[in-house]
């Protein structure tokens, strides 16, 4: 279930009071125009993106610098789409009067845009002309361990410091993983998506990885690239019955949600689905069939859907194929001189690539340390808080990188048994230290144990 769908229909309910409170609305389109009207307001925007024009209909919500978003209808059930001012050939008030009117190049201070038309696109909480920044957030390894929610909402973070409409990058390498990571991931994208252009950039996208990948309303391949192949396994079997239906129909929503033909969610589930589609050689429109009675075939039923690069871009699936950034950011059509590409988006997956090599390196050897350390003193108070030491080393380690001591090493642990081990160990020290003291012992108490 969309955790947003009753967020959305309640803003929908809302409108006529919303549009009193936030008023009337300015958006710069082509020609020197501008769209004005309240938040609210139904309208038909057609959009150019990618080289290819689009029409969408529903709710204007809001204009944030240069990123408008909207409430369009999906299968009936509504859905926020966000486009880029600078994107939009015209924009129109659906069964109102006039609403677009000319506008000079220098109407900017007069009406409260944030630049004048054919300026560089500035984003919110910038000063006035900064560059727009552009994240690349490297999501690889297994989904839950190496790929995770929580480089996704750090770099959240720093995107949002520079105001909404920036630019994020998702660069997946991935075969896949836990399920329920891939829900916290959604979580989060969901969320970022609303106030940045979320784009995936995929190398090799399987299962988990794919379902990571979909969450972006913008797909697009590297030239080797591949996504597909969504399974949910249970062991190591594909699981079957209503968990499996109730999985392609959450992929189902996914791909609707995110403007993709929501069959390919079923078809990369289970091979026995079918899917095919005609495409209009003059407007690139593209007819789907779940059948193969389409010019093209994409699943015929034999294997699970795996997209390369060449038919995801020929289906409209990808919307367009970059082997470097420079040609990634052409396609996605900001010109080079109006951006800038932001470092903190690989510094955040270094350190977590390096968390999780310094956490394989140190934890084996804990457990080593723990079993012979100290041992040679033949006193158990030493050993034994030698041990709690390492222990507590061990559960800070835990802390940082649970997944990767789980998942990685293999080490099956739960927190709050760890802990009342800890517990038990400490209590341990604490009887042997009030036998030694009660036996008059003194002593050899210090050191490690102390």
């Amino acid at each position: 279930m969309n955790p947003h769908r009753h967020t959305i229909a309640a803003l929908t309910l809302s409108f006529g009071l919303f549009s009193t409170l936030v008023g009337a609305a300015d958006v710069r389109i082509a020609g020197g125009k501008v769209w004005r009207g309240d938040t609210g307001a139904q309208v038909r925007v057609v959009v150019k993106e990618s080289g290819v024009e689009r029409t969408y209909e529903g709710a204007f919500l809001k204009l944030d610098g240069k990123l408008l978003t909207m409430e369009v209808s999906s299968a009936g059930k509504p859905t926020r789409k966000t486009v880029y001012a600078t994107d939009i050939l015209s924009m129109t008030t659906l069964g109102g009067a006039a609403d677009v009117a000319d506008q000079p190049e220098d109407a900017a201070a007069q009406t409260g845009a944030t630049t004048a038309p054919g300026a560089a696109a500035v984003a919110p909480g910038t000063a006035t002309g900064a560059k727009r920044q552009v994240f690349i957030l490297p999501v690889d390894g297994m989904v839950g361990v190496g790929l995770r929610h929580n480089e996704m909402e750090a770099i959240e973070k720093v995107a949002d410091s520079f105001g909404e409409g920036q630019l994020i990058i998702l660069r997946v390498n991935s075969n896949g993983g836990l399920v329920i990571e891939g829900d916290q991931i959604e979580k989060t994208l969901q969320r970022l998506r609303t106030k940045h252009r979320l784009i995936s950039w995929i190398e090799k996208a399987i299962s988990g990885g794919a379902f990571t990948g979909v969450q972006a309303e913008e797909v697009y391949f590297l030239p080797t690239g591949s996504l597909g192949s969504i399974t949910m396994i249970q062991g190591l079997t594909a699981v079957t019955g209503a968990a499996n239906e109730y999985w392609m129909q959450n992929l189902e929503r996914v791909m609707e949600e995110n403007g993709h033909e929501k069959h390919l969610g079923r078809c990369m589930v289970n091979k026995e689905y079918e899917l095919s589609y005609d495409k209009d050689p003059e407007t690139g429109k593209v007819t789907w069939y779940k059948t193969l009675e389409g010019e093209f075939d994409l699943s015929d039923a034999n294997e699970n859907l795996d997209f390369n690069a060449s038919n995801a871009e020929h289906c409209g699936f990808s919307k367009g194929t970059a082997a470097t950034l420079p040609d990634l950011m052409r396609i996605v059509g900001w010109p080079e001189g109006t951006y800038e590409v932001n470092k903190e988006g690989q510094a955040i997956y270094e350190r977590w690539q390096r968390t999780m090599s310094q956490c394989k390196e140190r934890v084996p050897r804990i457990w080593d340390e723990m079993e012979y350390k100290n041992q040679a003193s033949g006193d158990p108070v030493v050993i034994l808080g030698t041990r709690i030491q390492l222990f507590k080393e061990f559960l800070g380690w835990y802390d940082r990188a649970w997944s990767v001591i789980q998942w990685e090493l293999n080490i099956n642990a739960r927190k709050d048994d760890l802990e009342r081990e800890l517990k038990r160990m400490e209590k341990e020290l604490a009887d042997l230290r009030k036998a030694r003291r009660g036996a008059g012992g003194g002593g050899g108490g210090s050191g490690a144990g102390g």
